[in-house]
């Protein structure tokens, strides 16, 4: 669901730049369709949230393959480039934007601490088949999302598709 939100990000992004757009928009209806898409990314991240905040030892096994902090960062990059620069500079709505932005980037790092939490302080001690597989898989994938967030686009090349990679394009 977020790899299909990220391409409609980049359909967003290609609407509001005149130069590079054959879609014209009008104002209002680009603040409908980003409003639509931020909420969108916020049920998203809020299922996450709920999920890991809830069913954290659920999540383990889920997130121990996947590269779901990547995901997160990825998120939060968005949130802080494209949606914060370019998306809501002439908006209409730009209060309710704004909120949409920031509930998203407090959701993406509230679930990578969560993770943080659950899969490698809690399990301090903890002893159990694959465990230590998980915990050193899964601290890989964070350091990954706090690489990402601080801005090493190098790594987040390697690992995400160059036209969903909001890492990459953040100035």
């Amino acid at each position: 669901m977020l790899k299909k939100n990220f391409s409609h990000s980049i359909k967003v992004t290609d609407m509001i730049e005149q130069n590079s757009s054959v879609i014209q928009r009008t104002r209002s209806e680009q603040d409908d369709i980003i409003r639509r898409l931020l909420l969108d990314i916020v049920e998203i991240m809020n299922n996450v949230e709920l999920t890991t905040t809830f069913f954290p030892e659920g999540m383990l096994e889920t997130v121990r393959s996947t590269s779901l902090p990547l995901f997160m960062a990825n998120v939060y990059c968005l949130m802080a480039g494209p949606v914060k620069t370019l998306w809501m500079k002439d908006s209409h709505i730009k209060d309710e934007l704004n909120t949409l932005r920031k509930q998203v980037q407090k959701v993406a790092i509230d679930t990578c601490l969560t993770l943080i939490d659950v899969a490698i302080v809690k399990g301090i001690n903890v002893h159990g088949p694959h465990y230590a597989i998980t915990q050193n898989t899964l601290a890989g994938n964070l350091k990954q999302f706090i690489l990402g967030v601080t801005g090493n686009v190098e790594l987040s090349k390697e690992f995400l598709h160059r036209n969903s990679n909001f890492m990459a394009s953040n100035e």
